[in-house]
């Protein structure tokens, strides 16, 4: 199952925060939570095999 949370305008400094999971491919090698180089502003994981 997959999960998706949006928050609109709900802190001056952000005007939408995106939080998502996805429960599968447990075994997938993938990096840790870390801010990405590009595009700039986004903070997640990362799945290694498939770069996403």
């Amino acid at each position: 199952m997959c999960l998706l949370v949006l928050a609109w305008q709900a802190a001056p400094r952000y005007r939408l925060a995106v939080a998502a999971n996805r429960d599968e491919y447990h075994e997938r090698p993938a990096a840790a939570l870390a801010k990405w180089p590009e595009p700039p502003g986004i903070i997640a994981g990362r799945d290694l095999r498939a770069s996403g």
